[in-house]
């Protein structure tokens, strides 16, 4: 077993190196506090058989109820952004 520095804890290793994804875990988005949510982000696997639609909504507000819309913003749009480097501003100057 490989052991890390202190310095290597999963607060500092998980931002910078996975993007976590999830569909209906209220217990998940509880436990974003430790790492931030710089890198949760939600999806609804549509059209696989897996998918919450057409509830989608309606989840995904129950599961969010409690988080603050600039966290949400990020678990629902931008951290997808950040990942795949979508610009979220068509047509605007670089």
């Amino acid at each position: 077993m490989v052991s890390l520095p202190q310095r290597h804890a999963a607060q500092r290793l998980l931002p910078r190196n996975v993007f976590l994804s999830f569909q209906e875990d209220a217990l998940g988005i509880g436990d974003r506090t430790p790492i931030g949510a710089d890198t949760f982000m939600w999806g609804s696997d549509y059209p696989h058989a897996e998918t919450n639609f057409p509830r989608s909504r309606q989840i995904l507000e129950q599961i969010l109820a409690r988080v603050p819309e600039e966290e949400r913003r990020k678990i629902i749009c931008t951290n997808v952004a950040t990942l795949y480097h979508f610009d979220l501003e068509p047509g605007r100057d670089s």
